[in-house]
């Protein structure tokens, strides 16, 4: 058994010229992925993307990009809560909130 020590990248985001345009897009397959869950009469289409699905998509990239540089101290921080002393970041005792989201 292998351990991976990289995330797998789920966005390429250089290949968009802004971070609004990588937003929209992360957005809309948010919202492709929540429609294939649900009743075809409770799925949303033909509308713009809503506060609430443009925070969730920012949270997302967020989280993508953080597992793709830091993945074994999200690894680290899962298991036990912490991460060694050895990376370059537990100096700033990092922690992963509810979302996720690598905090410090």
């Amino acid at each position: 058994m292998s351990i991976q020590s990289e995330a797998p990248k789920v966005f390429d985001f250089e290949r968009w010229s802004s971070f609004t345009k990588a937003l929209n897009i992360v957005g809309y397959v948010c919202r492709f992925c929540q429609n294939l869950r649900r009743q075809i009469s409770d799925r949303v289409v033909g509308s713009d993307l809503s506060h609430e699905e443009l925070m969730n998509a920012k949270v997302v990239m967020f989280r993508c990009i953080q597992k793709e540089h830091y993945f074994m101290e999200f690894l680290a921080l899962r298991k036990n809560g912490s991460v060694p002393n050895t990376t370059p970041i537990a100096s700033l005792n990092p922690y992963l909130a509810e979302d996720e989201i690598l905090r410090i």
